[in-house]
């Protein structure tokens, strides 16, 4: 503390000079005693004439070190707990890339329980529920649960009339199922579905068209013109072709997890669907980029459509979901799921899913279009 005089008080602007007494110099600043306040509680920060220990906050003013602490440092969401410092001696934690919540590391490694369908993690201080497989959900996500099939055929008819909508109709109806993980890992077995689940943390571990291809069996037909009647001409002199192979797929019904809301149990049944519709149309053997794009494609399309929806509920929650979703999709790193749908939605733009799905069922391959 020293007397100043002719300069001007960080707090009121006065001169200081003006006032008798002593002055902080602080932040580059003179200040009478009992302007230089916090700037979260303000209450000065000068006790019997003299400057208590303060902190800067990033908007460069000052606080008590408890205010500063309280507004600033970084809270888990977890245990609602002050994030401690790590070995580093720096405050040290994980933040989803969505939500923007703060937690403990240690809390991804301490049997912490995660939203199946969200992905946030579980508070400790709130009660969740848990589905018979282990899985659990937060109560925004349980508000919209789609329990079991009877319960799913209202939005499965939806997303059917959605496809109709794109010039898509199914030509006719497979059953939707919804099924406990192991019978949805059983058939993903067998359709030979496990080896890319690595790639689809959201579809392809959740959801399964099943279906059966089978191919004719190649048979002699007469050529055109050769008889075997009357008349015909000698049997060495017949002439026979072989008939075409030809290929049919039928869809035997769409597998999907049970115990999922509203949103994501729609943009996993619209994939599936997806899938389905190619197998109707008796398209097999595209490349998995191709296909899971394409599939990703409509999802997305599908939960685009649900913006309506979600803002006619209330809290606001089912607006975020959608979103979250929706951010999957696309931030999704994966060669095959991520760059598949990145390349599907830059062709849709240029002339449409119609034009797109056509072209693929076609030639097997992405477009050559250009901009």
């Amino acid at each position: 503390m020293a007397a100043e005089t002719g300069s001007q008080c960080g707090g009121c602007g006065k001169w200081l000079g003006l006032a008798p007494g002593y002055t902080v110099r602080a932040l580059g600043q003179q200040w009478h005693p009992e302007c230089f306040r916090c700037a979260g509680c303000q209450q000065p920060l000068t006790l019997n004439g003299g400057a208590n220990t303060f902190a800067v906050g990033h908007d460069q003013q000052p606080y008590h070190e408890a205010c500063h602490k309280q507004l600033f440092h970084p809270v888990c969401s977890v245990c609602k707990q002050y994030i401690p410092e790590g070995p580093s001696g720096q405050t040290e934690w994980r933040e989803h890339p969505f939500w923007r919540l703060k937690q403990c590391p240690s809390h991804y490694a301490d049997g912490s329980v995660s939203c199946c369908s969200c992905g946030r993690l579980q508070p400790l201080a709130d009660e969740w529920a848990s589905l018979q497989d282990g899985r659990h959900l937060c109560l925004e996500c349980l508000d919209t649960l789609v329990v079991d099939t009877k319960d799913a055929q209202p939005l499965y008819d939806e997303i059917l009339g959605f496809f109709a909508h794109m010039g898509m109709p199914h030509p006719y109806k497979a059953p939707l199922l919804l099924v406990e993980g192991p019978v949805l890992d059983e058939y993903a077995h067998k359709e030979g579905r496990r080896q890319d689940a690595a790639h689809a943390p959201m579809f392809s571990v959740r959801g399964l068209c099943v279906a059966h291809v089978y191919t004719t069996i190649p048979s002699v037909v007469r050529a055109v013109g050769q008889g075997l009647g009357f008349g015909a001409a000698p049997v060495s002199s017949i002439a026979t072709r072989m008939a075409p192979l030809q290929q049919h797929c039928s869809v035997s019904a769409l597998l999907v997890m049970y115990g999922l809301p509203r949103l994501l149990l729609g943009s996993i049944v619209a994939h599936e669907l997806m899938h389905a519709y190619l197998r109707m149309r008796h398209v097999t053997g595209l490349p998995l980029q191709v296909e899971e794009g394409l599939c990703q494609l409509v999802a997305m399309l599908w939960l685009d459509s649900q913006d309506f929806w979600a803002k006619q509920q209330q809290g606001g929650y089912q607006e975020r979901l959608l979103s979250y979703l929706g951010y999957q999709i696309r931030t999704d790193t994966s060669e095959v799921y991520g760059d598949g749908f990145r390349i599907a939605m830059e062709k849709f733009q240029m002339r449409g899913l119609k034009a797109l799905v056509e072209h693929v069922i076609a030639h097997g391959q992405w477009p050559n279009w250009s901009a």
